[in-house]
């Protein structure tokens, strides 16, 4: 796991503080930052932000725990990206156990690809399905330290 794990999360792929009050603003602001990294072409953001809306309009993609894991299928896009949000403050996400969402998980996959698209979902719900895994990765403050808990997944 930890080599799928390390490769889905590279470079500058944790946010520490995400600041959006509503759940557009904040998939915005991930979007954003994953184009501001280079690991999405910048004309592909309004896609993957109609995209990543759709889907939490048909939806919530919330998992309970303050978790929740956003994720599309993007045409144009040559390989899975990931990037991982903290809301110190908490969201409403529209989550079943109506817990405000802490933790973000935002995956986009290519068009198409939906064997991948399923292995990277059921890889992440691995990754935090344990209230230990949960808690450390709320008490996360900085990429630094995200970055050792993947490397040591």
């Amino acid at each position: 796991m930890q080599k799928m794990l390390t490769t889905l999360f590279q470079g500058d792929c944790f946010i520490p503080s995400l600041t959006g009050s509503t759940k557009p603003e904040v998939l915005r602001q991930m979007a954003l930052h994953l184009a501001n990294s280079k690991r999405i072409p910048t004309d592909l953001l309004p896609t993957v932000e109609t995209a990543l809306i759709s889907r939490e309009e048909k939806l919530t993609t919330a998992i309970g725990g303050g978790l929740a894991l956003p994720h599309a299928s993007i045409h144009g896009l040559s390989d899975v990206v990931a990037v991982a949000g903290r809301h110190p403050a908490g969201i409403d996400y529209g989550a079943s156990d109506h817990l405000p969402v802490h933790l973000l998980f935002m995956v986009l996959v290519p068009a198409n690809d939906y064997a991948t698209h399923l292995r990277t979902l059921a890889l992440l719900s691995r990754f935090f399905s344990g209230d230990e895994a949960r808690q450390t990765l709320a008490a996360l403050t900085t990429r630094e330290q995200f970055c050792e808990l993947i490397r040591n997944s």
